[in-house]
């Protein structure tokens, strides 16, 4: 299968996980039930999801009223923004997560729109002295970023209710797993070069993942938008911009990538 072909694939197939896994919660026995999702509108256009859980997965099973009730007191507590909020959350919890949320949100947007882009048009373009580090540099720094920015959305996936279940955060932690293996596949990659001086297995695969993370981190993004119900105009402003920079990354990589097949430099 052609690298580009994978590539793809991967990326749908990791959102399609992800919205699966969305729907199905298991219980103690391992087996899915039926979920109620309930949402409220908090501070910063956050939706707070409540999942209320009511035994066996049954379309035609309606949660008992208690539980619905349950849920959106939940729900409440989480966005301090009614009186009937539950103890379990306090003005100052919110406001945290809140600010968590803004915070979590401008780090992956810096990073993957980008930091990361601008690490991988460099080692294409850029001609410079020690230009293997100067890549390793950049996206050195958008790895601490990005895991800041994981940490972030950890905590706000857990506190104070747990939503790790949504596709959002499933996505985010698929991207968060390949990112983990870019450093020593490029050190790999890397040595394999500077020895052969043509491009490797090594190669291919650090490149492709590392074009697939990218991707799908910028995806995600607008994912994470969808998830915290940002206003339309965020969506429309992140949307253009992410796009933008994609397709100018995309295309000056298939420019440089065609050149050098017409040159024979494979």
């Amino acid at each position: 299968m052609k690298f580009p072909a994978f590539g793809a694939i991967l990326c749908l197939a990791a959102i399609g996980f992800a919205k699966t896994a969305e729907h199905c919660y298991p219980n103690e026995n391992n087996a899915c039930q039926g979920v109620q999702v309930l949402e409220q509108t908090g501070s910063y256009g956050r939706v707070v999801r409540a999942a209320a859980y009511y035994g066996p997965a049954d379309t035609t099973t309606t949660p008992p009223a208690s539980v619905s009730n349950t849920a959106m007191t939940a729900a409440a507590a989480t966005t301090g923004a009614s009186d009937e909020a539950s103890d379990e959350a306090s003005d100052g919890d919110v406001a945290i997560a809140n600010r968590a949320i803004i915070a979590h949100g401008t780090i992956m947007a810096f990073t993957f729109v980008i930091v990361f882009p601008l690490g991988a048009l460099l080692i294409r373009f850029a001609s410079v002295k020690g230009l293997v580090w100067v890549h390793a540099a950049v996206q050195g720094f958008g790895y601490i970023l990005a895991f800041t920015g994981l940490g972030l959305g950890v905590y706000i996936a857990i506190v104070p209710t747990f939503q790790l279940n949504f596709y959002h955060p499933i996505t985010g932690i698929i991207v968060m797993s390949l990112l983990v293996f870019q450093p020593l596949i490029g050190l790999l990659h890397h040595r394999a070069y500077g020895t052969s001086s043509t491009p490797t297995t090594w190669s291919l695969v650090h490149v492709w993942l590392g074009r697939v993370t990218i991707t799908l981190g910028i995806i995600n993004g607008g994912l994470g938008l969808d998830f915290s119900a940002d206003t339309t105009n965020g969506e429309i402003i992140y949307g253009v911009i992410a796009g933008l920079v994609w397709s100018v990354w995309v295309g000056l990589t298939l420019w440089r990538e065609l050149g050098k097949r017409a040159h024979g430099n494979l």
